[in-house]
């Protein structure tokens, strides 16, 4: 099974940067839309209300809510094959996420505290399951 995700058309410069931090993780283009996607949606968690640019420029987030909000994501996007999905875009492990996301932030799509560490990628659960009310 594919699981196939349709990028946004992004701007030419916004392209050539994520192009950029999809070379320098490693991984490809989608799984960093992917992990940008999830800070963003972990940010809005944490600061309702807050425009999407404010959020991610704003909000500090843990890499705990960052792997929880992609959980959450590629259950939305996938369904109950989230993991599955991951998997395919090589985000198998906590760890993958950190890589992508340092990533990011040394292109300047995000930023990190003085405390934040790529070590704080390790071990985070990355699997969703939504509540049986969820469903209904």
């Amino acid at each position: 099974m594919w699981y196939t995700i349709k990028l946004p058309d992004f701007p030419p410069e916004t392209r050539q940067r994520l192009d950029r931090v999809a070379k320098r993780s490693g991984y490809p283009i989608e799984s960093v839309w992917l992990v940008l996607r999830a800070i963003n949606i972990a940010c809005h968690i944490s600061s309702p209300g807050q425009s999407d640019h404010h959020a991610v420029a704003g909000v500090h987030v843990t890499a705990t809510d960052v792997c929880r909000a992609l959980g959450f994501l590629a259950y939305e996007l996938f369904g109950d094959n989230a993991m599955s999905g991951l998997y395919r875009w090589r985000l198998q492990r906590s760890e993958d996420v950190g890589i992508v996301v340092f990533s990011l932030i040394e292109e300047g799509f995000t930023r990190a505290s003085e405390s934040d560490s790529i070590h704080d990628f390790r071990h985070v659960p990355l699997h969703y399951r939504p509540k049986a009310n969820e469903n209904t």
